[in-house]
Formats: C-alpha cells, structure tokens, sequence
C-alpha cells in the first residue's frame, strides 16, 4: 500500500517527522518490538515533509494517509469534565452529556474541513488500550476518521506500507486524520503506559 504519514495544514508548531515516525520490519504490528528512526530517503518516499493541504484528499484517495493535527485543548479537556459510570470502560454516567460533547467535537473537525461524507450524525466513540493490548480497524470501506489522544500517554498509530510497517507517534492532547485506504491501524502504546485512551469520529 502506498502510504503517506504528514501534518495537516492545520498542524500548529514545529513538525519534526524524524521524531514521530517510526518504521519496522513488516511483520504483524502486534508482534513488533524493535521501532527505528526514518531514513531520510524513506522521509521522502512517505511525503512526510510536506502539509496535507485539502482535507477531501482524505476521502478521495485510495491510498492510505495519516495526518497529524492540532486539536484544541477543550477536546481532551471536555472528556474528563464528563462522568463516568465505569473508568476502566469509559462508560458515560450521563449519554445525553457526551452526545453533546460528541457534536461540538465533530463541529470542529467539519471547521477543519475533515471530509465527512454524507454522514449527517458521525460516530463518536473512545477506545481504550493498555501496554501489550493493540486495537485495532480493519473496515477499510468506512471513509475517513479523526482520531484525539485524550488520555495521558503517548499512542501511536500503526499500519503497514510499501517501505514496510510505519507509526506516527501522537502525543497526549493532538489528534490525526486517517484516510479510509489507511484504516486497517493498530494503536500502540509504550510498555510503561498505564493505558492509553483516544476519541474517535467516524461517519
């Protein structure tokens, strides 16, 4: 699959893919443990140096893309204002609460003109993942999907590619795009994490 792993246009501060992007041996993601830097060369072949500027690109490609964004801080903020009945299963106490969190997020990815498609109502959801623990989305028919690292530790997003497995580390309070040619992902958290939590919105 050719992949492409870079910020969106709406990135704010100092992109530095040498320090986000890892790649690996291609083998099943789950059972990889030895991650390294990018050569330059594979920087390159990654499109990694250049913005995605039009976010309908996510939509219209088949090829897979993944694209770091800025998210406003309210974001991740606005989950741990809620309450929840189950912490370790992140069940909503109040539905109606998080159905409104969930509509003011996907005004903000509309503004950022993330292509949603003919979904009137998209899916928000969060997923939850531990060291060890690597969900994951194969529904590669499904379009587009945002993603937020509303939890407290780093989490990577993992696919395989031409040039082998790559991952796009996304720190706590940022998000990515994910094209629907690259959404069959794994999510990978650090061994020492004590659980790693993201938001997606999906149509």
């Amino acid at each position: 699959m050719t992949l492409r792993v870079c910020q969106y246009r709406h990135y704010l501060g100092a992109w530095n893919p040498s320090d986000r992007v890892r790649i690996a041996a291609a083998a099943p993601i789950e059972d990889i443990r030895d991650w390294r830097a990018p050569e330059a060369s594979e920087l390159a072949e990654l499109g990694a140096n250049e913005p995605l500027m039009d976010g309908a690109k996510l939509a219209e490609s088949s090829d897979g893309v993944i694209a770091a964004l800025t998210v406003p801080a309210r974001v991740r903020k606005g989950v741990w204002e809620l309450e929840w009945e189950d912490a370790e299963a992140m069940t909503p106490r109040d539905e109606a609460a998080f159905a409104a969190y969930g509509r003011r997020v996907v005004g903000f990815f509309r503004a950022a003109g993330f292509p949603f498609g003919e979904a009137s109502a998209p899916t928000v959801r969060l997923v939850a993942t531990h060291p060890g623990v690597n969900p994951s989305r194969d529904d590669a028919d499904g379009g587009a999907l945002a993603l937020v690292n509303v939890g407290e530790s780093d989490c990577s997003i993992a696919t395989t590619s031409a040039i082998g497995a790559v991952s796009l580390r996304i720190p706590p309070g940022e998000g990515c795009l994910v094209s629907s040619g690259a959404r069959a992902y794994r999510v990978i958290v650090p061994p020492d994490a004590e659980f790693g939590l993201l938001l997606e919105v999906a149509p």
